[in-house]
């Protein structure tokens, strides 16, 4: 399961990256997935990398 939460965040950052991306408002309800998500991740890997 670790693995597909780095493959979640890292899908995540990679869509984040492009300052020329569309912004959607909408709902935040994957906030809360995505910051456990997050904290998972550094906490297996803290380098990020």
């Amino acid at each position: 399961m670790n693995q597909l939460n780095a493959l979640f965040l890292f899908v995540l950052l990679a869509c984040s990256l492009n300052a020329n991306a569309q912004r959607i408002k909408g709902s935040d309800t994957v906030l809360p997935v995505s910051q456990e998500t997050a904290e998972i991740f550094m906490k297996d890997d803290p380098t990020g990398g």
